[in-house]
């Protein structure tokens, strides 16, 4: 699936429970990494805690922590290589599902790839991501 600049959508704005707040640090990543090898990966520790961030120092690799009502909720990032974006690790707590914390993850990654200047955006969608997307304006091409 993908997202075209020219076709996104205008997003609503996050509920007042979610906070996004993008990775800038150490122990923001691995706050990251620790949920969503958690969620995803089902505690398996995929992605390193400390080995890969950095990975999200060079640019490589955007993440974004939510949180609702100040707990760390959900994920999700963005692979840039050269300029060609991809939403990666969205990953929601059971706790947290259908209160808008994977909708708010995937618009801040949206946001800040095409302030970047990206003009796609891909993704491949699995498990029940595939439902939210289309309705953020992803299609398939």
């Amino acid at each position: 699936m993908a997202l075209l600049a020219a076709e996104k959508p205008e997003y609503p704005r996050n509920p007042n429970h979610i906070t996004v707040h993008k990775v800038n640090n150490a122990e923001d990543f691995k706050l990251w990494a620790l949920l969503c090898n958690f969620v995803i990966h089902q505690g398996y520790p995929i992605i390193h805690p400390e080995l890969h961030y950095p990975v999200c120092q060079e640019g490589i690799l955007t993440c974004f922590n939510v949180y609702d009502q100040g707990t760390l909720a959900g994920v999700s990032s963005l692979l840039n290589h050269n300029g060609v974006f991809s939403l990666e690790f969205v990953a929601v707590s059971d706790a947290f599902r259908r209160r808008g914390v994977a909708t708010a993850a995937v618009i801040a990654a949206i946001e800040d790839a095409f302030a970047q200047g990206a003009e796609l955006i891909t993704v491949r969608s699995i498990g029940k991501s595939k439902y939210l997307l289309p309705k953020l304006g992803f299609r398939i091409y």
